[in-house]
């Protein structure tokens, strides 16, 4: 019973952490727009539509690989990757050590690659 409770904090631990760095992330994003830019020049896409289909298959690819991976190998990889967190910030918000989140960050890299090379067969 104290493990599965303990799960369950750290589980709501950690995606209010993961809640929070994105809101700051896209409020940091959003505040380093000009203010003379034309913010609806940013929504139009420049790209060619067959490149612009073919990025979004290769984006539903990976994602599904991503939730292929152990959950662990996943959280550390977003917050690395994705959030570009260093080690030292991903061991303060898991409590893990940081040769064990290298460790998994390169266990994941690995099964994420194979998985999307077994998507691609």
């Amino acid at each position: 019973m104290e493990g599965s409770f303990k799960t369950f904090i750290f589980t709501v631990a950690k995606n209010s952490t993961l809640n929070y760095i994105k809101k700051k992330k896209r409020i940091m994003f959003f505040s380093q727009i000009p203010d003379n830019y034309n913010i609806d020049n940013y929504f139009v896409s420049r790209e060619e539509p067959e490149k612009a289909v073919e990025k979004k298959e290769k984006e539903k690819e990976l994602l599904s690989a991503l939730h292929g991976l152990r959950e662990n190998q996943r959280l550390v990889l977003i917050l690395k990757v994705y959030l570009e967190m260093s080690y030292r910030e991903i061991a303060e918000i898991t409590g893990w050590t940081t040769s064990k989140i290298e460790t998994l960050i390169s266990r994941a890299k690995g099964s994420l690659k194979k998985k999307l090379q077994e998507n691609r067969n």
